[in-house]
Order: structure tokens, then C-alpha cells, then sequence
């Protein structure tokens, strides 16, 4: 087995149908500018022959499938059983770093070549869709009480909109208002503005206006094929309205439009039912994100750390906002063995 860098020209004639992002030049330019990582497209190769692409995040000491995220590799030909410690410690060296952690989601049954892999406490949402569909189709495929919900939301003569980072601060205020309500830390404005500076005309906010009011907005990357939601927000008032599902109905609408066929709803933890119960009601299948990791613990352990912190931070701000004592109770029980081996490098 052999892993080269592949040029960025042919990744993306051979992945120019694939359901993923990370394989764009868009992609790599944006992890580079947000987090300082260098990227690479790495092919591994068996006697010879192409058999996997991957994408790699680096720095001088750790690499990672994608930073942040997760990614599937691309297998070339039939299907394939890869060797993933094996691609793990020819990655390491190839990079000069003593770490490697890869977070994979698989949209079809290939992920049961991944037996080295754990499942993680997140799963992802995909919704695909065929040729020659519609709004009709695309209604049988939810679940009754998502097709009700929709109809209830479009007797409120809500206005759906596409803009982009022309009116960044106005999806930006309603981004900050939802983060406060969930006492979790909001990312800076500029990370906004890097993803619209990165992806361009590929990065497109779907607004749902009452009047002069922003009601609800969902924030999405389409490359191809492929759609990926980043943010889905909304204001409570408008609740009642429906007005989650009236948008997320418009934005698969939309992308179909565009030529979109795979729409991934991002991650969300297996714990959080409601909300995992709502992206299935349009249809969507849940996937579980697969770790590996191999090389020094210090890095996953300096990542751990950094992720409880954010964790504490999100705790102790719903405290502020009212939380009771059972909840800083579970602080308290937090055990430092069991917690490393469950956690994941995720705060997206």
C-alpha cells in the first residue's frame, strides 16, 4: 500500500458526482483561512491502482480526515476493504505528525467495511432525492404531521428569499439571539464572513421574512450534487407558525432547483430526539459518524479538554439562565476516564 497526494484537478473530475464537499477546492481554502491547517488530497494506493481518496487537515503535529467535521472517503471502482490503521501510520509518516484522527459518515452501506471504527454519540441526516421529482413528490416522502405543519405555515404568507453575505449582520443578529436562548458561546461574525469569502456564491442564507422581520433562516453550502446545512434558526414567536418546517421544505425546494440532489442536515447528537425526530419527518435517513483514532493520546486528550471546556461553558451559561441544581450537579459527576473515551472532536 502507498499514499500520494492526488492533484486537486483530477480529485475533482473522479468525485465531480459525489456527495461531499470535502473534496472542493472551496473546502480546503476554508479550513486553511479558519484554522491555520494545511490541506492535502490523499490517494491510497494498492499495487499500483487507485483504491481510496481522502481528504487530510494537518498541522506539524496532528492530522485529521477533516477538522472539525466529517468526511467519507471516496472508494474508486468496487468496493473495497482498505486497511485503515495501515492508511493511518503511512498518513503519520507521510505528514511527519504522531497523530491522525479520521471522523467518516457514509451514506450507504459501504460503512460496513469499517470495523476498526467506533460509532460516536452524533449522527447526520440525509435526504436524497431522484430525477425528475417535485413539491408532490417531495411531500410523499415526509411524514404526515411535516406535511401539515407545512401547509399551516404557508397560510401565513411568510416571503422566502436567497441572499448571501449581503445580509450577513441581519442573519448574524438572529444567529446571536438563538445561541443566547440555548446558552451556547456564538462564533464570531468572522466566521461568517470566511465561510461567504471561501465559498462564494456556493454559500447562501434562506430567509423567511413576516414583512420587515427575519422569522427564521437557514444557512446552507450546495457544491454540485450536494447540499450541506449548516445553521437552521428561528424566532419562538413564529413557532406556532410552523415556520422550521415551512423552511426547511423551501430549502429542499430550492436545491432541487439547483441540481441538487443529496441534502445532508448536518449533525446532531443521537440524544437529542426532538430535534433528530424532525429532520426524519422530511424524509431523511440517520447515519452515525464513525471514529478512529491512532498516535499520541496528548492530542486527543489537549482535544478533549478543549471540547469539556466549550461543553462547561454551555452548562454554566444555561445555569445563569435559570437552570436548577440537578444540572450543576452533573458537573460535578463528571468522570474524566469515561468522558475521554465517548468524546469527539465536534463543537460545529
Amino acid at each position: 500500500m502507498k499514499i500520494e497526494s492526488v492533484p486537486i484537478e483530477e480529485v475533482l473530475k473522479l468525485t465531480e458526482f459525489f456527495p461531499s464537499f470535502s473534496y472542493t477546492k472551496e473546502f480546503l481554502k476554508f479550513q486553511k483561512k479558519r484554522y491555520g491547517l494545511a490541506s492535502d488530497l490523499l490517494g491510497v494506493y494498492d499495487k499500483g491502482k487507485l483504491v481510496c481518496l481522502l481528504p487530510v487537515n494537518y498541522s506539524s503535529t496532528a492530522a485529521y480526515s477533516v477538522y472539525k467535521d466529517y468526511t467519507e472517503p471516496f472508494i474508486t471502482g468496487d468496493e473495497q476493504k482498505v486497511d485503515w490503521p495501515e492508511v493511518a501510520r503511512a498518513v503519520k509518516k507521510k505528514l511527519g505528525c504522531d497523530y491522525f484522527e479520521l471522523n467518516f459518515g457514509f451514506t450507504g452501506a459501504i460503512r460496513a467495511n469499517f470495523s476498526e471504527f467506533k460509532a460516536t454519540a452524533l449522527s447526520f441526516f440525509v435526504l436524497r432525492l431522484g430525477l425528475g421529482e417535485n413539491q408532490e413528490s417531495f411531500f410523499k416522502k415526509f411524514d404526515k404531521k411535516t406535511r401539515n405543519q407545512i401547509r399551516k405555515a404557508e397560510k401565513y404568507n411568510f416571503v422566502f428569499k436567497t441572499v448571501g453575505a449581503e445580509s450577513s449582520a441581519v442573519f448574524y443578529d438572529l444567529y446571536k439571539e438563538n445561541m443566547g436562548r440555548h446558552g451556547t458561546p456564538a462564533k464570531p461574525l468572522s466566521f461568517f464572513h470566511d465561510l461567504f469569502a471561501c465559498y462564494g456564491e456556493k454559500c447562501r442564507l434562506l430567509l423567511l421574512w413576516d414583512q420587515t422581520e427575519l422569522a427564521g433562516a437557514n444557512l446552507a453550502v450546495a457544491s454540485g450534487r450536494y447540499l450541506r446545512l449548516f445553521f437552521s434558526l428561528s424566532r419562538v414567536k413564529y413557532w406556532q407558525h410552523c415556520v422550521n418546517d415551512l423552511l426547511y421544505f423551501k430549502t429542499i425546494d430550492w436545491a432541487y432547483g439547483r441540481g441538487v440532489r443529496t441534502i445532508d442536515f448536518g449533525a446532531s447528537s443521537n440524544q437529542d430526539k426532538s430535534h433528530n425526530h424532525f429532520k426524519l419527518g422530511f424524509g431523511a435517513e440517520q447515519w452515525p459518524i464513525l471514529n478512529y483514532r491512532q498516535g499520541s493520546k496528548w492530542h486527543y486528550i489537549k482535544d478533549f479538554l478543549r471540547q469539556k471546556k466549550y461543553n462547561l461553558k454551555i452548562r454554566l451559561n444555561k445555569i445563569k439562565k435559570g437552570g436548577s441544581l440537578r444540572s450543576l450537579a452533573k458537573i460535578n459527576k463528571l468522570r474524566l476516564s469515561k468522558d475521554v473515551k465517548e468524546s469527539i472532536n465536534f463543537d460545529i
